[in-house]
């Protein structure tokens, strides 16, 4: 009997040993998300869409999502805050999946969709602000990458394909950002 409860108690504390770190991994990841979700909020203040209009002017916002979402709870929060500023439409796209034109303002996609990297060549058109946390995205196919640095998000822009989709960032943004121009 005494050996089966130190078999139960040393059972029980290897589960908690192996649940910590699960469990501060994910803490690291949602607020990782939490944080980029921000960055997508401020985005609507410090861009300005195609003929000078912010956001102000746009009657419903969407942002799409394309691929797996890792944002969980974040975009919920984020939506709640926006919907007292502007109307947020949360679109899913699937990969591969063919977005009608003009159906997003912001498209993030996750860097737990690398192998589909190359999505962001169809959706390089005027008035769709691209964003993503995958290594390379601005110099390669997009306008803005979030990338973590030393544990804080930093922006790079692509300022070229910020200029050909139309687009103008404030100079704040621009103050606080990389700035990198296209791979040739």
């Amino acid at each position: 009997m005494k050996h089966f409860r130190c078999l139960r108690q040393f059972t029980i504390a290897c589960f908690i040993f192996l649940a910590l770190p699960c469990t501060s991994v994910a803490y690291a990841l949602d607020r990782e998300y939490l944080i980029k979700a921000v960055f997508l909020y401020n985005f609507l203040n410090y861009i300005k869409w195609p003929d000078g209009q912010d956001i102000s002017g746009i009657p419903k916002v969407k942002l799409c999502i394309v691929g797996r979402d890792p944002f969980g709870s974040a975009l919920t929060a984020l939506k709640k805050k926006v919907s007292a500023d502007w109307d947020l439409e949360i679109k899913h796209i699937a990969i591969g999946q063919q977005l009608p034109e003009p159906s997003c303002h912001i498209v993030f996609i996750s860097h737990l969709e690398p192998e589909h990297f190359s999505v962001n060549k169809s959706l390089s058109s005027v008035g769709v602000l691209t964003v993503s946390d995958i290594e390379g995205f601005a110099r390669n196919t997009g306008i803005i990458e979030l990338v973590k640095r030393r544990d804080k998000i930093k922006l790079i822009i692509n300022a070229d394909r910020l200029k050909q989709a139309k687009l103008n960032a404030s100079s704040k943004l621009m103050k606080i950002s990389e700035i990198v121009e296209s791979e040739k």
